[in-house]
């Protein structure tokens, strides 16, 4: 399994689990101007150091392929585009940022 260092949080992230993601499970990013499958969710184990004391933590986060055949954190993606993100499940609709994409491109002229 694989470990991930949070420095916000002063934690070392270890995966002690994975589950496939269910279809229509996906990450919504405004710059991307499209949805990416969900692959799965990873589990996740650290001892938090609050400086004086820790705590253990557990966490569950969403994860996409890369393209690679690797899997990415969908909260690193989201934040390395700097843009506004979210995960949607099954029959949720796209937030309305998200809605219309496309049209507001074009005209722009960004495509």
């Amino acid at each position: 399994m694989s470990e991930q260092r949070d420095l916000e949080n002063r934690a070392t992230w270890k995966t002690v689990a994975f589950a496939p993601a269910p279809p229509g499970w996906r990450l919504v990013c405004y710059v991307e101007d499209a949805a990416r499958p969900v692959a799965g969710w990873l589990t996740q184990e650290a001892e938090v150091d609050h400086g004086t004391w820790f705590s253990p933590a557990q966490r569950v986060v969403a994860v996409i392929d890369d393209g690679l055949g690797q899997l990415e954190l969908a909260s690193r993606l989201g934040a390395a585009t700097g843009a506004r993100w979210t995960i949607c499940g099954p029959g949720q609709p796209d937030p309305e940022w998200a809605i219309g994409l496309d049209d507001l491109d074009d005209v722009a002229g960004i495509k």
